[in-house]
């Protein structure tokens, strides 16, 4: 469930692009927003005792934040302005632990733009430290047309059999009950890898066919069992079953071919553990996804500093669903 969603600015307009689907997000939980500015120790002038200045970047942060808020209160329940001043990265995570926040949401670039590289600097540091779900916007994708206009029309899950997949699969059904949006579900059976020298052999190649035939028919079984889930409740739902040995790259050219909006996912799959903070797919996605990125982060952060976490059971799974 989220209550409280955290959206960092820096007053460029490659930053706001995050506010609209932090809107939309918001809209769909009647989530609490946060807009937070950082004003930077480097934009200071030496030397650093310089107060004047020092309070002329926080008024002119403040002001930046208000007008932001008159522009999004008219769409969620309630929208606070934090002004903080150091590390961007530092004070965009200190905020979210001070007010509790369930999501972060962020462009992929803010006002030092460069082209080359898919995630600016703060970006990639607050990913790889927030201990809480997590949303990327590409600054690439097409403006809507008001900056707080509801943007998905087809969103899309990959699930793998886990009761954590389905986890996001829940929360992003509320997204598109919302929304009126499609929602697309797709499993990417893998391919089983023959690790040696040589090529395998006849009997080793009909084995490894014998297994994807086997998968495919119970992942088969288990979508139907999926859309079942969502009969009578006016929700467009339409699966998608792939036979690939590149998983990720297989999710986003389904996002291609459909024109995904909006992709859903959850921090770890089946074998996802508490060591590492992203697992092998949602970690794929985050380097390369072209559109909206929801990551919901499945496990909780204090658990994680003091050591591996366990599996979500299916209570605990219910008892975080909307």
């Amino acid at each position: 469930m989220i209550h409280r969603i955290l959206v960092p600015l820096d007053g460029s307009s490659l930053a706001e692009t995050s506010l609209a689907s932090a809107l939309a997000v918001s809209s769909a939980f009647d989530a609490e927003l946060i807009v937070h500015r950082v004003v930077e120790n480097g934009r200071q002038p030496a030397p650093i005792s310089n107060g004047m200045h020092w309070r002329f970047l926080r008024a002119e942060a403040l002001a930046y934040l208000n007008r932001v808020k008159d522009r999004c209160t008219r769409h969620c329940r309630t929208c606070e302005v934090v002004v903080s001043d150091g590390d961007p990265a530092e004070e965009i995570l200190q905020c979210g632990r001070e007010h509790n926040v369930d999501l972060i949401v962020l462009s992929t670039h803010g006002r030092g733009y460069k082209a080359p590289f898919r995630l600016g600097n703060t970006v990639q540091q607050v990913i790889s430290a927030a201990g809480v779900s997590v949303m990327i916007v590409p600054v690439q994708m097409s403006a809507p047309k008001a900056a707080t206009d509801a943007v998905f029309r087809r969103i899309l899950v990959p699930l793998d059999g886990s009761r954590r997949a389905e986890w996001a699969l829940c929360l992003a059904g509320t997204i598109a009950a919302t929304h009126g949006s499609t929602l697309h579900v797709v499993h990417v059976v893998p391919v089983p890898e023959m690790a040696r020298r040589f090529p395998p052999t006849s009997e080793e190649e009909e084995l490894c066919r014998q297994v994807v035939q086997h998968n495919r028919k119970a992942t088969r079984e288990y979508l139907d069992e999926i859309e079942s889930r969502f009969e009578g409740e006016q929700l467009h739902v339409h699966s998608h079953l792939l036979v690939s040995p590149q998983i990720a790259k297989t999710i986003q050219q389904v996002v291609e071919e459909q024109h995904i909006d909006l992709l859903v996912g959850c921090a770890h799959g089946h074998t996802g553990g508490g060591e590492w903070l992203y697992g092998g797919i949602a970690g794929s996605l985050i380097a390369h996804a072209t559109v909206p990125l929801l990551i919901f982060q499945d496990l909780q952060y204090e658990a994680r500093k003091t050591g591996p976490c366990e599996e979500l059971t299916e209570e605990r799974l219910l008892e975080r669903a909307p």
